[in-house]
């Protein structure tokens, strides 16, 4: 059968054609779905394959940079990192590895990307895609995961148990002790960042899979629970209260599973099963879908599974090599502040500036003397995003030496934000993040704090992910 083959970017003026609005057009990059192990890519509103990455590689696992621009592929078969620019579908690096590659992780702010190799730990610099240390781990690497509260890789082993990595000092500064007859298979921090979750798989006994916890204040495991035949994956919801983990089941039975476990009375509340080796679990940004893929008897699915009833709501067949990896994907929305859509009153003002994107921005918003509230911009039409919370990221510049006061109101709700100092030497605008409701965001509003006596910001643009 022939595809069709779809860059990103192409994929996404399709679905802004069909009237789907940018915001919520999100991707599903599938490595292994294509001929030769190339990434598919799914697109999750009409649940089907929409196109290939073609300079993706033989992949078998994938990470993409915070802003969506980049992708970081495992390609073990030549024993390298493939890096793809994704709205050109572009390679712009392959990094040779010294041993096989399987996992990908990357930071908070994109900066750095982490290989799990077989025995080891590349540290890659996505600014220059050069590797700037190597970390070796002193058994076999079976699972990966990295803090999103402190700087920790976790690398779950064979029989080894859990090393901690610091990834300030790229070196190994604990291990938790695990069962010396579990395998580490899957491995995820819980959002708060005072639990580690994994799943260890007793070879000697069954394939037998137990969830089990860490306590990382204690550095001890202190639970589990049984789960069933062959463990592989697992993910844990933005709130924390429930997990979803894969079982494969016995092997050549293609009788695996999907289990629900409820984290607050530590038991499984829920059993779907699948008609094949069920591999790895991915949650849709929507909040509602459990995203699966099975390798059945005579074909290669992703299953989506409703959270709410726990029964499968759709099948997406046709992947080649299979689904190795399930990598959500939702591009990145930016607003200009100097647009000619925006409204800027008091102070503010639109102004050159050579360190910001489009080469413009607008100074004097929150600045004193114009009204309680100083110079005001106010960004008009900003999109929501199909999910329940999205990230609002502001840049700007300012030259005070402490942090600058500023009242932010998105869609009516205000909150007071503190803009700290500009990095000495910056050659561009700083950023702060923020966490807001995800659907109709409508005006973001920037200004002062009544009765404050702040200086003013210089605002680039703002960004909806």
């Amino acid at each position: 059968m022939r595809s069709l083959m779809l860059a990103p970017s192409a994929l996404l003026f399709l679905l802004s054609s069909a009237g789907i609005e940018s915001a919520s057009a999100q991707i599903l990059y599938v490595p292994g779905g294509g001929v030769n192990n190339l990434p598919a890519i799914v697109d999750p509103a009409s649940k089907s394959i929409v196109g290939f990455l073609q300079s993706g590689g033989y992949a078998l696992s994938m990470g993409v940079t915070p802003d969506s621009s980049k992708a970081y592929i495992t390609d073990p078969f030549h024993l390298t990192v493939p890096v793809v620019d994704l709205a050109s579908d572009t390679r712009v690096a392959t990094i040779p590895t010294p041993d096989y590659p399987f996992y990908v992780a990357l930071n908070n702010d994109g900066s750095r990307a982490y290989i799990g190799m077989r025995r080891g730990v590349l540290v890659i610099n996505t600014s220059s895609n050069t590797v700037v240390a190597q970390i070796d781990v002193p058994a076999s690497t079976y699972s990966f995961s990295i803090s999103r509260t402190s700087p920790q890789l976790y690398v779950g082993t064979q029989a080894a148990g859990i090393f901690v990595i610091d990834t300030n000092t790229n070196s190994i500064v604990n291990s938790i002790p695990v069962a010396s007859n579990l395998a580490v298979v899957g491995i995820a921090p819980s959002p708060d960042g005072s639990r580690l979750y994994f799943l260890g798989r007793d070879d000697a006994n069954g394939i037998a899979g137990y969830l089990l916890t860490v306590d990382l204040s204690q550095g001890t495991v202190t639970g589990s629970i049984p789960l069933g035949v062959y463990p592989y994956d697992l993910a844990v919801t933005p709130d924390g209260s429930r997990i979803y983990a894969s079982l494969q089941g016995p092997i050549a039975a293609f009788a695996g599973a999907l289990i629900a476990v409820d984290v607050a009375s530590s038991s499984v509340v829920g059993t779907v099963p699948l008609p094949g080796y069920v591999g790895k679990v991915a949650l849709a940004p929507n909040g509602s879908e459990v995203w699966v893929a099975v390798n059945e008897s005579t074909t290669n699915a992703v299953d989506v599974i409703s959270m709410t009833t726990l029964a499968p709501t759709a099948r997406i067949t046709g992947f080649w090599a299979g689904a190795h990896d399930l990598v959500f994907v939702r591009p990145v929305l930016t607003y200009e502040a100097e647009a000619s859509g925006n409204t800027l009153t008091g102070k503010a003002r639109a102004v050159a500036c050579a360190a910001c994107s489009g080469g413009a921005a607008v100074a004097g918003v929150a600045e004193p003397g114009s009204g309680p509230t100083g110079g005001v911009l106010t960004f008009n039409n900003v999109a929501g995003v199909a999910a329940p919370q999205a990230e609002l990221s502001i840049y700007y510049q300012h030259n005070e030496r402490s942090p600058v006061t500023g009242a932010l109101t998105v869609n009516g709700i205000t909150m007071t934000v503190n803009f700290p100092p500009v990095s000495a030497g910056a050659a561009g605008p700083s950023k702060i993040s923020l966490t807001i409701p995800g659907q109709n965001i409508g005006t973001v509003r920037i200004t002062g704090v009544q009765g404050t006596s702040s200086s003013s910001l210089t605002i680039d643009r703002v960004t909806v992910q």
